[in-house]
């Protein structure tokens, strides 16, 4: 779900961090990066393209 949501370009994604239910925005970025070897952006980057 959280990817799902990340691909779409028109929600910053500070706001998904923190609609989420997450207090610590740096904490989220930083456990995204771990599970998936990229950071929030860089997903965006790649995976946006293919949610319309």
């Amino acid at each position: 779900m959280w990817k799902i949501i990340l691909s779409k370009n028109y929600i910053v994604i500070k706001q998904i961090i923190v609609e989420s239910g997450m207090k610590d925005v740096v904490a989220m970025q930083r456990l995204f990066r771990e599970n998936e070897n990229m950071s929030t952006e860089e997903y965006r980057m790649e995976w946006a393209q293919w949610v319309k």
